[in-house]
């Protein structure tokens, strides 16, 4: 007689285990999923079962039967938060998919998290076995009415069925059902609610700053608003402090609405609507507002826009800007910040050439500064809190301040929030200089900053095509589309700044958007010696200042094609974008994009019969020739005269601007016969203006001697055509007879121009980055793999790995060619999976791993060649002094402890103490304050003691606290006994005296059946009264400074043996 028993486990798509047996080794084991049978061979005890199906193996060999399951679960979530997939066998290939993106998942003990970004149908695919799941997106819109609140939630997918809420000061909690989404509910005597529904947070205060009227949803943000309905429009009323600005939101529009005075005055207020919302700039104070006078209100009545009223930021900014004839000041502050007295003044501009010694704002303003005097220095604290959020915390509040605050490398700013205990409001006062954020406000004490560092223009991908591996920002106002934008750059300069020498590409520029878009009519004229022209059409309204980029590029870096989209002044060297021809079409006259000469032209019958023409463009090195400039012959005779000609079509900003270009004619004959003649046409080729009247530079019937006008400028006001395409339409008409010749030049042909060369951002020209992917966090015994993923194609990618004593033990190259561990050639990752091996004799603790990025270039420095230094930094080779370097660090180091039954004599480990396996134990990293609390601190690793209640962590730098799950210990009793004889469970932490480690009894000593919390929750509330506070369960409350907030007290409550610990339901706090 023999007994079997299996051992075995699920491991991605196959089952695999062994059986043991004492007389006879079985052949085969046996199996059934889903009403399936099959068998596996079992060789020398082990076996290998192909399991491509879900659901639950029964296996079966002998007297013995295991049963295994291949499942996946995961539930529907919520943007922003926590998901969890939990799988029931060891997963080998498992991802996350949503559209064509995927990602893959982590899995420990059975669990993958992952916190979505996006909303939308995502599906799990664990080897094999797929899962769809919704992610959604809520949001909640309310207000705080007398009595009652009444709001709407909306939704992407899954309608939310009830929204929760939490009355203050009352602390009564309750829900309020959803239905077609809205709900509404009773309340009492409350300053203030608490709303949740899903991923979806609202506070409503009783001075709030939203009001529901009408199906229409109104905001300002920080203040407080109170509205009415009244005849043909709504009174509105926005309250907070004096000289206050902010922005007044209506949601729920169908059409625009005008803003006018409670007497009826048309109020010019900066606004725009789109998609339903509309919002209107409110100045405390400002001539905008109507009562004149800077006291802490603004009133105003909202009504359907009228034609011609109110005209919108969207539509019409330039419109707004020409109406004033100077610049007007709106707004004058006195504020203080950098240790300095600021007088600081506001303005609109009548025309964006004249904002010299200005910078305009975020919310389209122009302010100038001016330093008056010392101040006492404002203690302003900055710190990253996460990727793309600055915390900036001000320690004094008091009146209005300027705050300078530097940012990160290549980072723009997005949006700058202001944040306090009424919410969050935004400030559009401010404006980005280099790496510098300038902001002005009536502080709070909060502020955050969103920036986002613009990913690297890449046409055609990396490593593929032609790369880019240089940049500069350009600062771009508030801009009517179709404006020409031109600037004269010194590349060379720039490459100055990062320490770089080569050879610079002139055709290598190219003009980027905001959105990373190639801007589509550019092109660069090179002046020499790495100086040239930009130039560009604004193809877009920008509504408020933007940042576009400049990429540029040295030969060694590989050549690129030349761009030219424009061509209004010919440069290609072609007559691309540029319409033409003859009437007769069979003459013999020319029309050419004209290089310099010399030109020699020879007229039978003038005087003298040979010229030399020049030839030379008045910019660039090319411009546009019409007529008859022949080395020989003479002009063709028709019956009605030879017509030669040519025309540039182009949108009028609608704005206006004025159309100029040079224009230069020569001639043998005279104005009566042959003349050259611009005109501004419509797309129907009907003339709307004459520019240049039947032009020769011999007038009348002077003709027989050659004459040359020289170089000649011409503007032509287009303010009448605003809006239009037109054509800017160049002749030279030439007589019947074959008599004396004439020819004209044009070039530099140009309209609306903008000069932003001030505007180009030198300081922050930047080159092409490197982001190491991997290794990161904590690695075990084995091979070191980097990875690391590039904006532009480098000439060499190195990898160097110091360990914990600063020693440099290995030089590594990391390869994009499929091999060494690359999975994909040629995608701009580039990896080795053996650039290093941890072994037994590696040292414990913080390994560093630096990637160098190199390019072709020569440094101004010897050693630092193909390294991209960012200006003003030292010349330590990392990420922060070289843009094309990156570092991380990965942890070698274990931390080992026990778990064991403390028996007398307590708090030491000897041999009377008992070992505790299969214990749960955790690492949580503290959050800084030194004290354990599981809400706060962040959960790092855990693990299950082994058979001799041993455990190891590897962790990062940091302080870290070892926790035991006391529900999962059982502690031994004395024979005949239960629990429920024993008095009290203590738990004991180890601390130190001063001089030694001694034990204490920390937590616990009530009920042994209850685990010990040792959690303190501290309530942030104006806790200066018992009144309204009860205290539920067996912990003690207590009037504390502690977390001192605002002036006034805070509850605390110590929550020992409750088994609830600090996850309360709300209002049962």
């Amino acid at each position: 007689m023999d007994s079997y028993s299996i051992k075995a486990r699920a491991v991605g798509r196959r089952i695999e285990g062994n059986v043991s047996y004492y007389f006879v080794m079985p052949h085969y084991i046996s199996y059934e999923i889903n009403g399936k049978e099959g068998r596996a061979a079992v060789v020398n005890g082990s076996f290998e079962i192909n399991a491509t199906d879900e659901g639950t193996y029964q296996l079966r060999c002998g007297n013995a039967v295991v049963n295994l399951t291949r499942d996946v679960k995961v539930e529907n979530g919520f943007v922003n938060r926590t998901i969890r997939v939990n799988v029931s066998f060891i997963p080998v290939e498992s991802y996350l998919k949503l559209g064509n993106s995927s990602y893959k998942l982590n899995f420990t003990n059975g669990t993958a998290e992952f916190t979505p970004r996006k909303a939308g149908i995502y599906t799990v695919f664990v080897d094999g076995i797929k899962r769809s799941l919704i992610v959604d997106n809520y949001e909640i819109r309310a207000v705080l009415d007398s009595n009652e609140v009444r709001g709407n939630v909306s939704y992407l997918f899954i309608p939310p069925v009830d929204v929760e809420y939490l009355l203050l000061p009352l602390n009564e909690s309750g829900k309020a059902n959803v239905v077609n989404g809205s709900f509404s509910f009773k309340v009492g005597n409350i300053t203030a609610v608490l709303l949740k529904c899903g991923n979806a947070e609202l506070k409503l205060d009783r001075n709030s700053s939203s009001a529901l009227l009408d199906g229409l949803r109104l905001e300002a943000n920080g203040s407080y608003i109170s509205v009415a309905k009244m005849k043909g429009g709504i009174y509105v009323s926005v309250r907070s402090h004096p000289n206050f600005t902010t922005v007044l939101r209506v949601y729920g529009l169908d059409k625009e609405l005008e803003a006018v005075s409670e007497d009826g005055k048309e109020l010019y207020l900066r606004t725009k609507f789109s998609n339903g919302i509309q919002e209107f700039l409110l100045e405390d104070g400002s001539p905008n507002d109507p009562d004149g006078s800077a006291n802490g209100i603004f009133s105003l009545i909202l009504r359907p826009k009228r034609a011609g009223a109110n005209i919108s930021l969207n539509e019409s900014k330039g419109k707004e800007i020409k109406q004033y004839t100077k610049p007007e000041e709106v707004k004058e502050i006195l504020a203080s910040g950098s240790g300095k007295k600021w007088r600081i003044k506001f303005y609109k501009l009548d025309k964006i050439e004249n904002f010299t010694g200005m910078v305009q704002l975020k919310n389209g303003l122009f302010v100038k500064e001016e330093q008056i005097g010392e101040a006492e220095e404002i203690k302003v604290r900055s710190r990253l809190i996460a990727d793309g959020k600055i915390l900036v915390e001000l320690e004094e509040k008091s009146g209005w301040v300027r705050i300078s605050v530097e940012l990160p490398k290549g980072a723009l700013v997005k949006e700058v929030l202001a944040d306090d205990q009424n919410g969050t409001r935004v400030i559009d006062s401010w404006y980005q200089s280099g790496n510098k954020l300038i902001f002005y406000d009536d502080p709070n004490r909060y502020y955050y900053i969103l920036y986002g560092v613009p990913p690297w223009w890449d046409p055609d991908g990396v490593a593929q095509g032609y790369d880019w591996h240089y940049r500069v920002p350009l600062q771009l106002p508030t801009l009517r589309k179709d404006h020409t934008i031109w600037l004269d750059v010194n590349f060379n300069y720039l490459l100055s700044l990062l320490n770089v020498t080569g050879t610079f590409d002139p055709n290598s520029v190219r003009v980027v958007d905001d959105q990373g878009n190639l801007v589509p009519k550019q092109e660069f004229v090179p002046l020499g010696s790495g100086i040239g022209r930009v130039k560009f059409i604004l193809h877009k309204d920008l509504g408020s200042p933007s940042t576009f980029y400049i990429y540029f590029d040295i030969t060694e870096n590989g050549a690129k094609p030349y761009l030219n989209t424009l061509n209004a002044g010919l440069d290609s060297g072609t007559l691309n974008y540029w319409t033409y021809g003859k009437n007769p079409s069979t003459i013999s006259s020319i029309i050419q994009a004209s290089p310099p000469g010399p030109y020699t032209v020879y007229d039978p019958y003038g005087t003298p019969n040979y010229v030399t023409d020049d030839g030379n463009p008045v910019f660039g090195g090319y411009s546009l020739v019409l007529g008859y400039r022949t080395p020989s012959g003479s002009e063709d005779a028709t019956s009605t005269g030879e017509d030669t000609w040519a025309y540039y079509e182009f949108t009028v900003p609608a704005d206006g601007g004025k159309l100029y270009f040079w224009y230069r004619v020569e001639s043998w004959d005279s104005a009566n016969y042959d003349y050259f003649r611009a005109e501004l046409r419509n797309t129907a080729g009907s003339t709307l203006a004459t520019i240049v009247n039947n032009y020769n530079p011999n007038p009348r019937n002077n003709y027989g001697t050659f004459k040359d006008s020289g170089w000649r400028s011409v503007s032509f006001d287009l303010s009448p055509y605003a809006g239009q395409t037109v054509r800017a339409y160049f002749l030279v008409h030439t007589y019947s007879d074959a008599l004396y010749k004439t020819w004209a030049y044009i070039d530099n042909l140009t309209w609306a121009p903008v000069n932003l060369a001030s505007s180009l951002v030198s300081s922050m020209v930047e080159g092409f980055g490197v982001h190491v992917i991997s290794p990161k966090g904590a690695l075990s015994y084995g091979p070191v793999k980097v990875e690391a993923k590039v904006d532009a194609k480098p000439s060499s990618v190195i990898a160097r790995i110091y360990n914990p004593l600063g020693t440099l033990v290995a030089t590594a190259q990391l390869y994009d060619d499929g091999t060494h561990g690359d999975t994909v050639p040629n995608d701009g990752i580039y990896t080795n999976a053996n650039a290093y091996t941890l072994s037994s004799g590696s040292p414990f603790g913080k390994w560093r791993v630096i990637v160098l990025a190199n390019d072709s270039s020569t440094s101004i420095y010897p050693g630092y060649s193909g390294l991209i230094h960012i200006p003003a930094r030292p010349y330590e080779v990392n990420y922060t002094d070289f843009f094309n370097v990156d570092e991380t660090y990965f942890y070698f180091r274990p931390v080992k402890g026990t778990v064991f039954e403390d028996r007398e004599p307590l708090a030491t480990y000897g041999t009377e103490d008992k070992p505790m396996s299969n214990v749960l134990v955790y690492a949580f990293k503290d959050n800084g304050d030194n004290v354990f609390n599981p809400l706060d601190d962040i959960l790092f690793t855990w693990g299950k003691t082994s058979s001799n209640g041993s455990y190891t962590f590897s962790v990062q730098d940091g302080r870290y606290f070892i926790v035991v799950n006391s529900k999962n210990l059982t502690a031994e009793l004395n024979s005949g006994h239960s629990i429920d004889e024993t008095w009290a469970e203590q738990t004991y932490q180890v601390e130190w005296n001063g001089s030694a480690y001694v034990g204490k009894a920390k937590y616990g000593g009530i009920d042994p059946t209850v685990s010990d919390s040792c959690l303190s929750l501290v309530f942030m509330d104006d806790f200066e009264v018992w009144q309204g506070w009860n205290n539920y369960g067996s912990g003690s409350v207590a009037q504390s400074n502690a977390e001192f907030y605002n002036g006034s007290y805070s509850l605390v409550r110590d929550a020992n043996n409750d088994p609830n610990g600090g996850y309360k339901l709300i209002g049962t706090t």
